[in-house]
């Protein structure tokens, strides 16, 4: 009996032998020459699960753990928020929760005119369904902080404040406790509190940027489901008519050309540099060769799409850059810039925004209460329109079409989605509220910068890991790690001056890279040659006139990247996986040293 089973043992084994060398995986859909050729040509929010499920199988094999770098919002398990921030969000829904049951208390709660009195009830109720002294008081003088902070953000007067205060109260308890739809554009208080992000000026900036006037209007925001909502109601609207031609900074975030693709809207990548720094000159060209379009061609050109802190380098845009970009409206009358800045917090050292980089540029701004708040999952999302983006959609008629002349660009973009407030697919308001309640306070707390140091601490350490010059690293966001293969071979694994450098460089195959990594070490990390458009490749002519400028002997191909999100697991786990990566990296270029070794001389020549 015991021979039998290993018997059996052995023809299972021999089985899986043979399927492994004849290119399947076992237990697992996708050949492996196909998931490799997925790898160079799939954009990651579509092949992001398949590498997953691969690295799941793999570490049942190995019994590796699986390391996922590849996701794009803080994993939930390494970034959490403060628990302090939780606390206040929860101490406010027991309370709402409390109140729903005791009438007298919930009539006195909403005839009060005073915060305070409004507080001492909350505490009251709390106090009374046996919640514990110590939480009851930290949590309420946190909360009471919190929310004399957000109705400050208006600029009211003191009295103005009092009253605006107990407005918030009233208006988190109503959505805490049974209105089953929120107004279409979001609640005030998380109005209020993106608000107060999109208002934020680092003060190091004052010797490059003078902020443009005095903020922008909380009313004017429109609170979506998350950014990628935001920016679907947008290239839905009626400003694009289908053909129409956007901008985008590349390498960018995939999913645009999804959101993109509704109205059949040609995408005109503008290149940076495989770092992500723009080219300036490019910017020049290409507004020089629209300058020579006929008219109804330039009326075409619709939107500028900028990821700053870019999605996947991390390089944050120069004031420099962004008035470049903010030039070519000067030759597209209908251009409207979307200015995509999620990751504005892991890059404040930096950020510019357009609107005071390039006083009166039409811009729509996006941002999204999970990376910086470290709240994954949350889907709270803020849009801010300005005037002069307002006057593009006014002046071809598209605002007055649909909702009069006397609406805001916010009001009309939350209509799209169908019309009333329950076709929105809006973010949930208890979401809204725990963003408003927790990110306030650990803004206030310092807890986001505190987060964001931290992750700039792991990013020291690879930039010493991998060698990499100064030239090499970004001065920019602290969320992505954004690794050139081919440099880091060159540079510092081949050593040869003969022709085996040159067959090495060549042969490099970073796809063959991150499959080995998957294999032996369970960590999936993304190639970057998903975050180009496909029909841009290096030194190719483009149909606005200019040319890619990849230098290859000194940059290699955008497939030889490799991004890595740092809040996706703890510093240590993250710089174990990469020196794991490195280790992979030297023993693929072992191989090809070995490959080329074998080669006839003839062979070698060719």
């Amino acid at each position: 009996m015991a021979a039998a089973k290993v018997e059996g043992k052995d023809k299972a084994k021999g089985l899986e032998d043979r399927l492994e060398k004849a290119g399947e995986i076992p237990q697992f859909s996708v050949p492996r020459d196909e998931l490799k050729r997925l790898i160079k040509e799939l954009d990651p929010f579509r092949l992001m699960q398949t590498l997953k499920e691969y690295a799941a199988y793999c570490s049942a094999k190995t019994g590796v753990p699986v390391v996922d770098l590849s996701r794009g919002s803080p994993s939930y398990e390494h970034s959490q928020p403060s628990v302090e921030g939780d606390e206040i969000f929860g101490y406010m829904f027991l309370a709402a929760s409390y109140l729903s049951s005791d009438k007298a208390a919930l009539i006195e709660f909403k005839k009060t005119k005073s915060p305070a009195t409004l507080e001492r009830i909350l505490k009251r109720v709390t106090r009374e369904h046996g919640l514990g002294e110590q939480f009851i008081q930290r949590a309420s003088r946190n909360l009471s902080a919190v929310m004399d902070h957000l109705a400050g953000v208006p600029s009211h007067d003191d009295n103005d404040k009092r009253k605006f205060k107990v407005k918030l109260y009233n208006e988190m308890l109503q959505y805490i406790r049974g209105i089953p739809y929120g107004p279409i554009q979001g609640l005030d208080v998380a109005k209020i509190y993106m608000k107060s992000i999109l208002d934020d000026h680092d003060r190091s900036l004052d010797d490059k940027v003078k902020p443009n006037g005095k903020g922008i209007n909380y009313n004017d925001i429109l609170i979506t489901q998350g950014v990628s909502q935001g920016i679907d109601t947008f290239f839905k609207s009626d400003h694009f008519e289908d053909g129409d031609i956007v901008f985008i900074i590349t390498p960018f975030y995939p999913p645009y050309q999804l959101l993109t693709g509704h109205k059949n809207l040609q995408i005109i990548p503008i290149p940076s540099d495989p770092k992500g720094k723009l080219h300036l000159d490019t910017i020049t060209e290409l507004k020089k060769t629209i300058s020579k379009w006929r008219q109804k061609d330039k009326d075409r050109i619709k939107s500028c799409i900028m990821i700053d802190p870019s999605n996947p380098s991390g390089w944050v845009l120069s004031k420099k850059e962004k008035k470049a970009l903010a030039g070519l409206k000067d030759v597209a009358p209908n251009l409207i810039f979307c200015e995509d800045m999620v990751y504005k917090g892991y890059g404040r050292n930096r950020f510019v925004f357009m609107r005071d980089a390039a006083p009166g540029t039409p811009v729509i701004t996006y941002y999204s209460g999970s990376k910086v708040e470290k709240r994954a999952g949350t889907r709270v999302g803020a849009l801010y329109a300005s005037k002069e983006a307002q006057d593009i959609l006014r002046r071809n008629g598209i605002l007055d079409k649909v909702i009069g002349p006397h609406k805001t660009a916010a009001e009309y973009l939350a209509q799209l989605k169908g019309g009333p407030a329950y076709h929105t697919n809006q973010s949930s308001t208890l979401a809204q509220i725990l963003v408003a309640l927790g990110g306030t306070f650990d803004v206030m707390n310092g807890h986001v910068e505190g987060f964001s140091h931290e992750l700039a601490k792991t990013r020291r350490r690879l930039f010493k890991l991998f060698k990499m010059s100064a030239k090499e690293r970004l001065d920019g966001s602290n969320y992505y790690f954004w690794l050139n293969v081919y440099s880091f071979v060159q540079r510092d694994l081949l050593k040869e001056k003969h022709d085996s450098k040159k067959y090495i460089l060549e042969h490099l195959d970073v796809p063959e890279v991150i499959l080995q990594a998957i294999e032996k070490d369970s960590t999936v990390l993304f190639s970057g040659s998903s975050f180009y458009p496909k029909s841009q490749m290096p030194n190719e002519l483009h149909q606005s006139g200019y040319v890619e400028l990849y230098d290859s002997k000194q940059n290699g191909h955008p497939e030889t990247y490799i991004r890595g999100a740092l809040p996706n697991t703890d510093p240590e786990s993250f710089i174990k996986a990469y020196k794991n990566f490195r280790q992979v990296i030297r023993e693929h270029v072992d191989q090809l040293r070995k490959e080329y070794a074998r080669l006839k001389p003839s062979k070698r020549a060719a």
